[in-house]
């Protein structure tokens, strides 16, 4: 239970970068902060669906989502006050043929936002500052995050990998405890194939989005082990070969209070040699 308590630990440090501020961010109406934008609005299968408002740091959009983007007519309110009647499908804004600018063209006419501090965060590689006080460094096309980058979190945190349409989808997320997690991720930014491994070293896979943890032995079936040992010992031994003839392990365990995080170690007897610190052949 308290390897369970170290993983959520760890794991609600991370989640800053994207939580339900408020309401049903999974069927109802809710304010979800995705971490470079923040939508209000109607959610269907914790995906934004319906009618809402989509707030990124350079417009704001009010229209119809479906599936999680932008689909349909709505209106867009650019920061300098200016407004536009859009239509959206599948995420790609629609534009006539007379409003479409040759590619050839296409960056010179463009002006990069000012919290671009560097490159190009539009279709290339850049560094961009949020407001919120992250950072992302990394290749862009249409202003997503999209291909490899590193995400900078104003926590502390950072998560280095591949991006596909603002999310990450599979890399190395380091936390600012020094805890880290390098696997994929699914379709919601969620972690699903990999491995967490401790500040201390220790290892616990995720398969299909949920950590699998070894069973620890209880103090009776090491009681039944060594005695069962101890009747068919043999004269052939060695020390063990995961504890090196200590008898006894150690593992991390959460002893955090409400204001601080307190991982400690405690020794727990091997599971190789059920403590007797020699493998029997």
């Amino acid at each position: 239970m308290k390897i369970f308590l170290f993983i959520l630990a760890l794991f609600s440090i991370g989640n800053s970068f994207s939580q339900c501020q408020k309401g049903n961010c999974v069927n109802g109406n809710g304010t979800f902060d995705f971490g470079w934008c923040v939508y209000t609005g109607e959610f269907k299968n914790s995906k934004p669906e319906g009618k809402g408002t989509m707030k990124y740091d350079d417009y704001t959009y009010v229209g119809n989502f479906t599936n999680g983007l932008e689909n349909g007519e709505g209106i867009i309110t650019n920061n300098n006050g200016t407004v536009e009647n859009v239509k959206y499908e599948n995420g790609i804004k629609q534009v006539s043929h007379l409003e479409k600018i040759a590619t050839k063209d296409y960056k010179p006419l463009v002006v990069q936002d000012e919290n671009c501090i560097s490159g190009d965060c539009i279709d290339g590689f850049g560094t961009y500052n949020y407001p919120s006080g992250n950072k992302y460094v990394g290749n862009r096309i249409n202003y997503k995050m999209d291909g490899s980058g590193t995400f900078y979190f104003t926590n502390g945190d950072k998560f280095e990998g591949v991006f596909k349409n603002n999310l990450y989808t599979n890399g190395i997320y380091t936390y600012k405890t020094g805890a880290t997690y390098k696997g994929t991720y699914d379709d919601k930014g969620a972690e699903l194939n990999g491995t967490i491994t401790s500040p201390k070293g220790m290892s616990i896979p995720y398969v299909n989005g949920k950590p699998v943890i070894p069973p620890t032995p209880n103090r009776e079936e090491i009681k039944r082990m060594n005695t069962h040992e101890r009747v068919t010992y043999e004269s052939t031994k060695m020390s063990c070969s995961v504890c090196f003839g200590r008898g006894s392990q150690s593992r991390l365990e959460d002893w955090s209070g409400p204001n601080s995080v307190c991982l400690m170690r405690v020794p727990v007897t091997c599971y190789k040699c059920y403590g007797s610190g020699v493998e029997k052949f």
